[in-house]
């Protein structure tokens, strides 16, 4: 039965929770997920959303130059929301790792544009 199978999100986040107590796979997710992640920001940074992008509507987030709010901040903030609403604790942890990630794939993005 796959995570989607159950009749609520409750039945299969206690399916997904005992599928990842297994050590090898919480060590594959500890390293695999956060690049996998980091990737897709680095990416989403290069994508301006449509629409909000040509309001030119800038972020200013410590540690970056002010930006555009493009798909790589869209994942970033959709993903830390859920980390937070499925694992309070977790998500804070987590949160600056994320916030780190982010940052990171945008000074990557404006060394390469600035080349």
């Amino acid at each position: 039965k796959s995570f989607w199978g159950y009749k609520n999100i409750m039945e299969g986040f206690a399916w997904y929770q005992t599928y990842h107590r297994e050590p090898w796979n919480q060590l594959i997710h500890f390293f695999g997920v956060p690049g996998i992640l980091w990737t897709v920001f680095i990416w989403g940074v290069h994508v301006p959303l449509p629409f909000i992008s040509s309001s030119h509507i800038l972020i200013t987030l410590p540690g970056a130059k002010p930006n555009q709010i493009n798909f790589g901040f869209l994942a970033a903030l959709l993903y830390g929301i859920s980390y937070l609403v499925i694992d309070p604790i977790g998500g804070i942890l987590y949160a600056p790792f994320l916030y780190g990630m982010y940052i990171s794939a945008v000074i990557l993005r404006d060394r390469d544009q600035a080349k």
